[in-house]
């Protein structure tokens, strides 16, 4: 789960936004704001690519939404345990979302 805090400072940061604590809710807000103004910025809207960077952004940032509440807050909190199936399973499916975001977003 400590991955996913690095891809989401890297996400951040590629709209200017720090990660000053531990809570992700504020974070995944203020990129979705981020993303949703694309359309108003005219750096990003000159992009021959642009429909495509907004849905690659809208993708990831959705799918931080997704693994914080369904894992990474009981998952760090402590209130939580796996079997070593379920474990599994949920390391495959944070590395695909890991690969998806190293796509277009480096350290």
């Amino acid at each position: 789960m400590k991955v996913l805090e690095i891809g989401l400072k890297i996400l951040a940061a590629k709209f200017g936004i720090t990660i000053d604590n531990k809570n992700w809710h504020p974070v995944i807000e203020q990129i979705e704001i981020k993303i949703k103004d694309m359309k108003n910025d005219v750096v990003w809207k000159n992009m021959p690519d642009f429909k495509e960077q907004e849905r690659y952004y809208s993708q990831v940032v959705a799918g931080f939404a997704i693994l914080k509440n369904a894992w990474r807050n009981y998952t760090m909190h402590g209130n939580s345990t796996y079997t070593h199936e379920n474990a599994a399973n949920i390391f495959i499916l944070i590395k695909m979302f890991m690969q998806t975001l190293a796509e277009k977003l480096c350290e």
